[in-house]
């Protein structure tokens, strides 16, 4: 069973990331053994987002913290979620990876190709995954798109140009 810590306790964390462990919990597979996020409040706070609210909630023993440090050294952990803002993507998950972390790390990856360049660099220099959580490519519509490009229904794809509009998240930290 997998120890896995979430560090960035908000909307997404909440409403789609602790509603699949909390499934994956119930399957044996994994136990998230701690959170963290800079604002205490949000261990308390039922969140809702635009892809629904928090309808789970935190199992008793989870260790709560407010620094991510303090968690990494303190809890033997398998792999950390990282759902904090965007900025803070690459220095958190080089941190998590040199603490002996696999990692997964919400989208995007990072602002700056160098800040990218630096988290894939300590994936392969601490021998840790790092996945990026590019969750519209496991939605139906682009599971239809990669079937049509398999079975070459409209022959070769020679290029292609996708774009995903969305309002501006004013739902996420700081607005």
């Amino acid at each position: 069973m997998l120890k896995i810590g979430i560090i960035g306790f908000g909307g997404i964390a909440q409403t789609a990331h602790l509603k699949a462990y909390s499934q994956l919990e119930k399957d044996g597979k994994i136990k998230v053994v701690a959170v963290c996020d800079a604002s205490p409040e949000r261990f308390e706070q039922k969140l809702e987002i635009n892809i629904g609210s928090a309808d789970v909630s935190l199992g008793e023993n989870v260790v709560k913290y407010t620094d991510y440090k303090e968690m990494l050294k303190n809890e033997e952990l398998d792999m950390v979620d990282i759902c904090v803002p965007t900025y803070l993507h690459a220095p958190i998950t080089i941190d998590s990876l040199e603490a002996g972390c696999h990692v997964l790390c919400e989208k995007p990856m990072s602002l700056a190709y160098e800040d990218c360049k630096k988290m894939i660099d300590a994936s392969l220099r601490c021998g840790k995954k790092l996945m990026i959580g590019q969750s519209p490519r496991f939605g139906a519509p682009f599971i239809y798109i990669k079937e049509l490009i398999d079975k070459k229904v409209y022959g070769n794809v020679k290029s292609a140009i996708f774009q995903r509009f969305s309002t501006n998240p004013v739902w996420g930290w700081d607005n």
